[in-house]
């Protein structure tokens, strides 16, 4: 029998996340937009509660009403190393992070698919009544 050693690059989650389309995000917050950047918070502490770190939901899971939802934000994807995550009531957070894709939300959210199988659903009711899903999801939306 042998064992395959885990590599660095199967230590990494993929995390969900969006921003403004400038880039900020909570607390002003700027984030780059290049794919490839790393990303490090300034003021991380390994704590369980919200704040002092970088945020999203982990493989497009958790609370959905977390993430920007408006046409014009910023859908963006990060890797991040696995003994990292803090899981938070709906999210997670982490110290750093890579950039792995940006686009829009339900283009992310496809991405996450694409390279996981995982199914992603962001389904939100808005004031035009619309829900957003990633591919092969169902969200239902109720007035």
């Amino acid at each position: 029998m042998t064992t395959k050693k885990s590599s660095k690059k199967n230590n990494r989650v993929l995390v969900l996340r969006t921003c403004k389309k400038d880039g900020t995000a909570y607390n002003k917050f700027k984030w780059p937009t290049e794919v490839g950047a790393v990303v490090t918070a300034p003021d991380f502490e390994p704590t369980k509660e919200c704040g002092h770190g970088l945020h999203g939901l982990l493989w497009g899971a958790g609370d959905s009403l977390l993430v920007d939802h408006s046409a014009d934000a910023i859908g963006m994807v990060v890797s991040v190393n696995a003994n990292e995550i803090i899981e938070l009531d709906g999210k997670v957070k982490f110290p750093s992070c890579r950039i792995e894709f940006v686009g829009t939300l339900v283009e992310a959210a496809n991405y996450i698919h694409q390279k996981t199988g995982r199914v992603v659903h962001l389904a939100m009711v808005s004031d035009e009544r619309k829900a957003v899903t990633g591919e092969y999801g169902k969200a239902t939306a109720l007035s």
